[in-house]
């Protein structure tokens, strides 16, 4: 029964790991050879090369490199949803809530709320693609973004994907799961609140954001604030 559940999608051209190691173009490559590479390549990969990569400052390669450079933090301040192999399906079935192949953000907070029994969960399309994780029958955590931008790419970015940032309550229940949830985001390999201490919260509507209010597990008021061109991460909930 387990494995038909996946028999349509395991086998095609999306079957396995979405997470992918590829090699790496010549240092010359034209910027969009180095753009099709950073929009293929798994995330942990782009993160090795960025880190190495030293832009030239001037002239024609300076004005390349920093479009490669770009094209490195675009794929990284994102969210990341890799399509699970089916060995780790079938093995952690018990820990997942399945939701409908291409399913919309309504369609699973709707599931969700029917299946969640109070435990942490992967929220996974039939097909295998991670969706998410149920942090309670009304909270699903998309996830965090690999690299830090500022607030106002922040509240761009995550209004394109469809999420929203956590609320304060909302924070408090992601800090009361956390140990669970870092082990649950390692175990799919996305990027873990692990190391993540501060992150920013939505703007209420209305209101001018600067400065930002945070979320801080250093302070013990859990009370931080962001300037604009302060840089935080993107924690997304559907």
């Amino acid at each position: 029964m387990f494995k038909k559940l996946f028999c349509g999608i395991f086998g095609s051209e999306n079957a396995g790991n979405s997470v992918k190691t590829l090699r790496k173009p010549h240092r010359d490559a034209s910027v969009e050879e180095w753009r099709n590479f950073i929009n293929r390549a798994g995330w942990r990969q782009i993160v090795q090369i960025r880190s190495k990569f030293v832009p030239f400052a001037f002239g024609e390669e300076g004005k390349r490199d920093e479009q490669i450079c770009n094209a490195m933090w675009e794929r990284l301040f994102r969210i990341e949803q890799p399509v699970l192999d089916y060995d780790f399906l079938r093995s952690n079935a018990d820990k997942i809530i399945f939701v409908g192949q291409c399913a919309s953000n309504v369609c699973i907070k709707h599931d969700v709320r029917l299946s969640y029994t109070g435990e942490v969960k992967f929220v996974v399309e039939k097909g295998g693609k991670l969706r998410g994780f149920a942090l309670s029958e009304d909270l699903i955590l998309a996830g965090v973004t690999c690299c830090s931008g500022f607030p106002a790419s922040a509240l761009k970015k995550t209004a394109e994907w469809g999420f929203h940032l956590l609320s304060r309550e909302d924070s408090r229940r992601v800090e009361e799961v956390l140990p669970v949830l870092s082990e649950m985001m390692d175990a799919v390999d996305v990027p873990s609140l692990r190391d993540v201490f501060v992150w920013m919260l939505a703007v209420p509507d209305g209101q001018i954001g600067d400065p930002y209010e945070c979320y801080s597990l250093r302070r013990e008021d859990r009370f931080s604030y962001a300037e604009f061109d302060d840089p935080v991460v993107a924690v997304c909930k559907l």
